[in-house]
């Protein structure tokens, strides 16, 4: 009901914890209590209203202040007026040796200044000691009685009213401040003033955030000492975290997952000297130059599916590793959670040497990122059975068409590959390296700890989500018009011919327009589970290399960023492999285009490929690069007033001759924010 009920729940649950800093225990136990407060709507524990408040008056006046000393150590200086020593305060202006120079405030019990006419870059600073006061060198010039001190502080009790009020207000300011600092765009505080509703003041938006900080400062102590396992019922503060994992920062959970993946590795014996890897690293032979073709429709027919899949094990370097690694098995992966660092790896992680078999290279971390890579060209090309492109990447329908999902198990080698893949995963995180790994939500969700819902179906099948849509709104006469002569209960697993029955004998019996809701449901959840023991497999996999339960903290996007890392798509590739038709280079509204292009964030350049070719990466192959066309016909009169175009299956855009830089901006972003969805517009 309040705040001290909170403390107490939480103090009795981390009691048990074996927490040898008192200071921790502290900070465990009112960081998970605030958590309680926020889920709970109601005020926030006062001790930390307290702590909130310090650290806000501290930013908000800008009292303390960072400057580098001449012997480059970092000098946290006190700028408040009342400080004063020989007279001097901060911000005078005085002459010094090392020229005209401001007073930065005090420190040590000396004053500290720096030079406003120095050339060196960085300026540093350097104090008075008692003898310089009374030196003639040193002459007062100008008394700064009123500098341009920042706002004033707020008052504690308006502090304490503003932090509990309005508590949805934290999560939105937790999305922005991760989305500031994942676009490296410098100063928080005035970043976020670009996004300040009318609605809220400047007060409420730095009392907030000073109460977020300090809690993900103590959330640091609290992840150490809890469990973040999703097993059991009884509650218990790891479930109480999990519930509330959107009131964390990004960078905090990410501070804890680096930690943990730290403490849990594997160390190795070192070798007798620098040069070389340890005695029991890993060594796999690659080659890379085996045959990769599928087999021909001739050979498929005399054929059976276990000898394809091994004729696929034997030229893939994902098969390779299969074999390769198997043995490792013996060892309960251990040898593949370490993170040796060769001294002529260039800093590269590694849980096992590679040597490319008739390649002249030397593995020193650029043949062990590579074959990440090459493994999921090998997954996507679908040479490997475990990949399929997704119904909507086939039909070319739907708002996400970059997508793939994964087979269904059907024999132990199967299974062993997705483990495998798992293993990958893990380690890849393990020693840095993005895995660009292109399925969908339904894959990350579980793996976050956050359950499935119906509209996940969409990103994979948007035409059965919108089959589904359209049938449960159809009228009576509709539905046996349209539905019921040729819906039954049953359905095809993807990639598959197998009928699979949604009730008994259900390919015998259609679908009534009263049972389609009961059918949507059916279908829906078959849809959901279908592929569950494949990402189970690749779950098992990963938790040999990594302990999963750290991914309960994280949101299913901030897993995948963690995993595949951020999307980053190059503006200069586009550019050096576009196809122009019926334009040139050097025409102005190209120019413009290119202009307008290299300006935009990630964010936005993702939008441009959604409007272009319903990727959110730029395609890989020779027929796959971004093509500008003539102008729209009907925009040559009055090109201003048009807007452009695009063609999703060409990758194509078609671009008027617009009469300024300005204007292209204008237009072009308003097509990508605003025509992402043209092949539907439901909602299921």
């Amino acid at each position: 009901k309040d705040s001290n009920t909170s403390m107490r729940i939480v103090s009795k649950s981390l009691s048990y914890c074996s927490i040898s800093s008192d200071n921790l225990l502290h900070q465990s136990i009112y960081s998970a209590g605030s958590l309680h407060c926020l889920e709970k709507n109601i005020p926030l524990p006062i001790e930390i209203c307290h702590s909130a408040y310090n650290l806000y008056c501290q930013k908000k006046s800008n009292r303390y202040k960072r400057i580098t000393s001449k012997g480059d150590l970092d000098i946290l200086v006190d700028t408040d007026l009342d400080n004063q020593i020989g007279g001097y305060t901060p911000y005078d202006i005085i002459s010094t040796p090392d020229g005209v120079s401001i007073i930065e405030g005090v420190h040590g019990n000396k004053i500290w200044y720096t030079s406003i006419e120095s050339d060196e870059n960085p300026t540093y600073s350097w104090y008075l000691n008692e003898d310089d006061l009374e030196n003639e060198d040193y002459v007062l010039i100008e008394k700064i009685d009123n500098p341009n001190m920042p706002g004033d502080v707020i008052s504690l009790d308006t502090f304490i009213e503003l932090s509990n009020k309005d508590k949805q207000l934290y999560l939105t300011l937790v999305e922005l401040i991760n989305k500031i600092h994942s676009n490296d765009s410098g100063e928080v505080e005035q970043e976020l003033m670009k996004y300040t509703e009318s609605s809220v003041s400047e007060d409420e938006l730095l009392v907030k955030k000073a109460v977020l900080e300090l809690l993900n400062s103590y959330f640091e102590s609290l992840f150490k000492f809890v469990s973040l396992a999703r097993t059991g019922t009884v509650w218990n503060v790891g479930k109480l975290v999990q519930k509330n994992k959107d009131y964390i920062f990004y960078s905090t959970k990410k501070l804890f997952i680096d930690y943990t993946i730290f403490k849990t590795q594997y160390w190795p014996v070192l070798a007798d000297d620098d040069y070389s890897y340890p005695q029991n690293l890993p060594h796999v032979h690659i080659n890379r130059h085996k045959e990769r073709e599928s087999p021909s429709d001739e050979e498929v027919e005399e054929q059976n599916e276990i000898s394809i899949l091994a004729h696929a094990l034997q030229t893939t370097i994902f098969g390779q590793l299969f074999f390769q690694l198997k043995n490792e098995k013996s060892y309960s992966y251990e040898r593949l959670r370490q993170h040796t660092i060769g001294i002529l790896d260039n800093g590269q992680k590694r849980a096992f040497r590679v040597t490319l078999t008739g390649e002249g290279v030397d593995d020193n971390g650029g043949p062990y990122r590579e074959i990440f890579i090459q493994i999921m060209h090998e997954l996507e090309s679908e040479v490997l059975p475990l990949f399929m492109k997704s119904m909507n990447q086939k039909n070319e329908f739907g708002n996400v068409q970059d997508k793939y999902t994964l087979s269904c198990i059907d024999n132990k080698m199967i299974r062993h590959m997705y483990h495998l893949f798992g293993i990958l995963t893990g380690i890849a995180l393990r020693c840095g390296i993005s895995m660009n790994i292109q399925l969908p939500m339904i894959f990350w969700k579980p793996l976050a700890g956050v359950e499935l819902d119906k509209n996940d179906i969409e990103e994979f099948d948007a035409m059965q989500s919108k089959m589904l849509f359209d049938m449960l709104k159809a009228n009576e006469e509709d539905f046996s018009t349209l539905y019921e002569p040729y819906l039954s209960w049953s359905i095809h697993p993807y990639g598959s011919t197998e009928t699979v029955n949604l009730i008994k004998n259900g390919s015998e019996k259609f679908v009534k327009f009263e049972e389609r809701e009961e059918y949507a449901e059916k279908v829906i959840q078959f849809r959901l589970k279908e592929h569950e023991e494949a990402r189970e497999a690749i779950y098992e996999g990963l938790h040999e290399i990594i302990p999963i339960e750290i991914f309960n903290i994280l949101s299913p996007e901030e897993l995948k960023l963690t995993i595949c890392g951020p999307s980053v798509i190059d503006v200069e590739i586009l550019k050096q492999e576009c196809i122009y038709e019926n334009v040139e280079t050097t025409d102005p509204h190209i120019e413009y285009f290119w202009n307008v292009m290299e300006s935009l964030s990630q964010s936005q350049l993702e939008k441009f490929l959604r409007f272009t070719c319903s990727r959110t990466r730029i395609p890989i192959g020779s027929d796959k690069s971004l093509k500008i066309q003539g102008p729209p016909p009907r925009s040559h009169d009055n090109p201003d007033e048009h807007m452009p175009t695009a063609q999703t299956c060409f990758f194509s855009i078609s671009i008027p001759k617009y009469s300024s830089e300005e204007v292209m901006r204008k237009k072009l972003l308003y097509a990508i924010e605003n025509c992402v969805d043209l092949d539907n517009d439901y909602l299921l």
